[in-house]
């Protein structure tokens, strides 16, 4: 077989049509609206997506028909941001990624982009996806999700317990097996929120989980600030000061036992901006799950916690602008290593990241007249 222009021609000369798997719908790009990556309506018209372009290998495959279900691919952001705020707390702790026992209250979409980029990173350092999976339970609006339950989506699914593992577990009235009851059982080392129930992480059940761990991680991500699961003044006094908290809104410091304990906010501005820049610092062909893994690890080393437990699990949101750098460095390596582009030196890929980024700069400008107020005023290229 050869190319001939836009053909293909076998040996004899004749015009030769590939077929192949048609991606369903859910699995294609719009590009109306709004750009959202997933959505249940209108979605089948040739016009209103685009497509993967191309003809793709079949190790490719996964990653395109997740798609289907990972829905915004923002997901990925909020996944990554919150495993870095994780690594760097588990740096505090000293223990190790594998040996968390995770509780997801909330089972949405951001919970899905959370628990998926926490397998893929368990993954990478040597687990099965099964035996990642097996260290999240997801708790949603009707209790604990497990294998005995209708109707659960594909996501649900994946990460549902056993029902013979849940049996004897005590149920309410509505033979929902509630948050408590997992806490009670799991003896979770990381609880994070994404149900936007504000005061969902009550007194009773933080010193639940205080009881069986020495560093409890609470994670109440739900924004705006009252929709927050709790607040991290009350998770640093029922656990005597032990909570390593990140949220998703901004909070006050902690004034705790004579310390003052920082809260970091687990924003996706510290690596959207990051993996962009580099993807396009080094023409990255694909983005791929490792490049968030990537971003993650490298914004987790800027964490401040890490050189003061007490301080904050994130950077300053002030300090964007290099944790960016830094990400997309770690973005960029990951890319040429998974030989999606082309391979530089350390140090040309930090000269073509440079390169990317915009610096504002203001001119100085003399005024013809008026004020000397006026002739202050400037204007930026």
């Amino acid at each position: 077989m050869r190319t001939d222009g836009i053909w293909f021609r076998d040996e004899a000369g004749r015009t030769l049509i590939l077929r192949g798997a048609n991606l369903g719908g859910s699995t294609k790009m719009p590009t109306r609206p709004n750009g959202a990556t997933y959505r249940r309506e209108g979605f089948f018209d040739h016009r209103d997506v685009s497509f993967v372009g191309r003809p793709f290998p079949l190790d490719e495959a996964d990653e395109h028909f997740r798609n289907e279900y990972l829905k915004p691919f923002a997901l990925r952001f909020t996944g990554a941001v919150t495993l870095a705020g994780l690594l760097a707390a588990l740096h505090v702790t000293g223990t190790p990624l594998d040996e968390q026992r995770i509780i997801m209250f909330g089972a949405g979409s951001a919970a899905m982009g959370i628990a998926n980029q926490i397998v893929t990173a368990m993954h990478s350092a040597g687990m099965t996806e099964e035996q990642a999976r097996a260290t999240i339970w997801l708790v949603d609006s009707r209790g604990l999700v497990h294998s005995d339950r209708t109707t659960l989506d594909r996501f649900k699914q994946e990460y549902a317990r056993p029902q013979e593992q849940v049996v004897d577990w005590q149920t309410d009235e509505s033979r929902s097996i509630p948050l408590l009851e997992a806490v009670r059982q799991v003896h979770p080392t990381v609880l994070i929120g994404t149900a936007a129930q504000p005061g969902a992480f009550t007194e009773e059940i933080v010193r639940e989980m205080a009881q069986h761990c020495a560093r409890p991680i609470i994670f109440p991500l739900s924004n705006p600030t009252s929709k927050s699961e709790a607040v991290p003044a009350a998770l640093i006094a029922w656990t005597e000061g032990r909570a390593l908290v990140a949220t998703g809104s901004p909070f006050a410091p902690v004034r705790n036992d004579g310390r003052t304990i920082q809260i970091g906010q687990c924003n996706n501005a510290f690596i959207f901006p990051g993996v962009g820049l580099g993807v396009i610092a080094t023409k990255a062909r694909r983005v791929t799950d490792a490049m968030f893994v990537a971003a993650a690890r490298a914004l987790s080393e800027l964490s401040p916690a890490r050189r003061d437990p007490t301080a904050s699990l994130f950077p300053a949101l002030e300090d964007v602008r290099a944790v960016s750098q830094q990400v997309a460095l770690a973005v960029g390596a990951e890319a040429q290593r998974a030989g999606l582009a082309e391979a530089t030196t350390p140090e040309e890929l930090e000269r073509r990241v440079m390169a990317h980024m915009w610096t504002p700069r203001y001119r100085r400008l003399k005024a013809s007249g008026g004020s000397e107020a006026n002739a202050r005023r400037g204007s930026v290229d």
